[in-house]
């Protein structure tokens, strides 16, 4: 899926986490720019952390998180997002297997640049 220069994503809901994992490589790789001004939902997230110093979100930027189907060995295991990021998810309670865990803008803000 392409999009534009910069990218502005206004809602995405995920999908493929290696697809949005080898996106994000392409971004920072190609120094793309991406402005969520919308939800970024799972495999979004992941691509938004993954080439976060390409990546700024606006004032109606969330981020939405889930446990996902990322299996490794026959486990189920959490979604791969930086170490800030993962300890505040498990700060509200983890991925939740069902329904979404939501950073509105007024705390993704801390992890990501708001865009000028």
């Amino acid at each position: 899926n392409t999009c534009g220069e910069p990218c502005i994503v206004t809602h995405n809901g995920g999908g493929n986490l290696y697809i949005f994992k080898r996106a994000a490589e392409t971004i920072v790789r190609d120094n793309r720019h991406v402005i969520i001004d919308g939800e970024c939902m799972s495999a979004c997230v992941i691509l938004a952390d993954k080439a976060r110093q390409n990546v700024c979100i606006t004032k109606r930027a969330s981020m939405h998180f889930h446990m996902g189907t990322i299996y490794i060995n026959g486990e189920r295991s959490r979604p791969p997002h930086s170490n800030d990021i993962d300890s505040w998810v498990k700060n509200r309670g983890g991925y939740p297997r069902s329904g979404w865990l939501v950073m509105p803008y007024e705390e993704a803000k801390q992890f990501w640049k708001t865009c000028p």
